[in-house]
């Protein structure tokens, strides 16, 4: 047999078996060390299981200068229930620039949703602020989208959008 080394082995010796000190090779040690990081959470781990943490994003690492949410005014309970208001078709708004001019915000189950969405959006993004609302049914929801004056201008404001950590697309 040959050897890497070249040697050939002549047999000469049997090789030495090589025992294991007695007792438990694997023990906890009294002081385990490791890095304390100071502030860690679950949070990645609750998201991904499907958990809302509620958890906010740092805001002034994007380009835009991020503005105070509106203030909630308390509404007065009524003392009786009112009659439900009739539901009015609103038109939906045009697009007001060229093709590529309009931005997906997100799909959602109801209007209510998306109109929450938008609110968020554009309390967070003064871009989106500026931009017409349009809200359009379709087979599996509602639509959230909104209009810019230019592609140039829909393509910056989704840009901010993601790199706010939000969700968007340009619309054809």
């Amino acid at each position: 047999m040959a050897w890497p080394s070249g040697a050939v082995d002549s047999g000469a010796a049997a090789p030495e078996l090589i025992r294991a000190e007695p007792g438990p090779y694997k023990v906890k040690p009294i002081d385990p060390g490791g890095l304390d990081v100071a502030g860690e959470s679950e949070t990645a781990f609750e998201t991904s299981a499907g958990q809302d943490t509620d958890a906010q994003l740092d805001l002034s690492k994007t380009a835009e200068t991020p503005i105070a949410p509106p203030k909630v005014k308390p509404e007065a309970a009524p003392a009786t229930e009112p009659a439900p208001a009739k539901v009015e078709a609103k038109p939906e708004p045009a697009p007001t620039g060229g093709k590529g001019s309009v931005i997906q915000l997100g799909a959602f189950a109801n209007q209510a949703q998306a109109e929450r969405a938008w609110s968020a959006l554009s309390a967070r993004f003064p871009s989106i602020a500026a931009m017409n609302k349009m809200i359009i049914p379709f087979s599996g929801g509602i639509r959230l989208r909104a209009s810019a004056s230019s592609p140039a201008e829909a393509k910056q404001a989704c840009q901010a959008l993601k790199v706010a950590g939000e969700n968007c697309f340009v619309a054809n």
